[in-house]
């Protein structure tokens, strides 16, 4: 579990998965990742992800699980740009933080 815990949280920008109890790994997921999930009947974990401050796509899936390819290429692009501008955002608030430490060392 804990090496589970370390490719989330350090190697993942999207997570993608058919409802179920891996999707709870979406709590150690970065500020700047989103999560991807497939259901059939009901959304679940759209609550979780709100909690967690990710952003959240459902992608409802046929009775049988299947689901149009058209649709998962729509979603997916949606959480690539919503990484991308998120990593953007992240990344501006790095620098400020940083310049903010620094002007206070040189107080």
């Amino acid at each position: 579990m804990p090496q589970q815990v370390e490719l989330v949280a350090t190697q993942t920008d999207i997570l993608l998965g058919m409802h179920g109890a891996g999707l709870t790994h979406l709590a150690w997921l970065p500020p700047t990742a989103c999560l991807i999930e497939v259901f059939a009947n009901e959304i679940h974990y759209e609550s979780m992800a709100r909690w967690a401050q990710i952003q959240y796509f459902p992608l409802t899936a046929s009775s049988n699980g299947y689901v149009k390819v058209d649709r998962l290429r729509a979603t997916m692009d949606a959480a690539i740009q919503t990484v991308i501008e998120a990593r953007e955002v992240h990344g501006l608030l790095v620098k400020q933080l940083e310049l903010e430490a620094r002007s206070q060392d040189q107080k």
